[in-house]
């Protein structure tokens, strides 16, 4: 019942249109160690992403999209667990959208981290 009604969303289907033609980008090309290069995946897919995980994928390659997990998990560790409250709710909602807007994420998980640092 679920596919039947996914399968009928064009919002699901653009999102399915999109993996395949990364799918087709990261078949075609040799870089899946080092990605495309930051800002290049709209070009070469010919649409935006919309989606955080593809895009960093993409565009970072294999060693750079871990190097980005990596990061976002030690900032959930520095932070002691507290940038769980931001980190959460943005890495489910950029699953369906995302943009180079990100530098306010890292201001708040900055913030919260600094944050979690003083004893009061």
């Amino acid at each position: 019942i679920l596919y039947n009604i996914l399968s009928e969303d064009p919002s699901f289907k653009s999102k399915l249109f999109i993996f395949d033609l990364a799918k087709e980008i990261w078949e075609q090309y040799s870089t899946q160690f080092f990605g495309l290069g930051y800002g290049k995946s709209e070009e070469s897919l010919g649409i935006f992403p919309h989606n955080f995980f593809l895009l960093y994928f993409l565009e970072l390659g294999i060693i750079g999209f871990s190097l980005k997990i990596i990061f976002l998990l030690y900032i959930l560790v520095k932070s002691k667990f507290q940038c769980y409250i931001i980190l959460f709710p943005y890495l489910i909602a950029v699953m369906s959208a995302t943009g180079y807007g990100t530098h306010y994420l890292y201001t708040v998980l900055s913030l919260i981290t600094s944050l979690s640092k003083i004893k009061i």
